[in-house]
């Protein structure tokens, strides 16, 4: 009894943390209008799951491993996500005639 209702009570942390992830969710989209760092944003939003699926398959909560796990992804969703911005400004630069106009 004791250990379904540890596994109960991990799953509903995990359910809570999804629940808390729709606010970045909601608020990504306003993050690429206003703000200069969208990609914190989208690595806030993204990497929610990485720490649902630890809860969830380890049935524990280690929070200075699911620390480190969230850090990483989070860190990992930077780079990634600037340099496919890089090359979108890039594409966008060599198919446009703004880049090519004199000031």
């Amino acid at each position: 009894m004791l250990i379904r209702f540890k596994t109960f009570l991990i799953l509903f942390q995990s359910i809570q943390m999804g629940v808390a992830a729709m606010v970045p969710v909601v608020l990504y989209p306003l993050a690429k209008r206003f703000t200069m760092f969208p990609q914190a944003v989208l690595g806030l939003t993204f990497n929610v799951g990485a720490l649902m699926g630890y809860a969830a398959v380890c049935e524990t909560l280690n929070w200075t491993l699911m620390g480190a796990l969230y850090a990483s992804c989070f860190t990992w969703t930077i780079y990634y996500d600037t340099i496919y911005a890089f090359q979108v400004i890039n594409a966008w630069c060599v198919h446009s005639c703004f880049c090519h106009q004199k000031a």
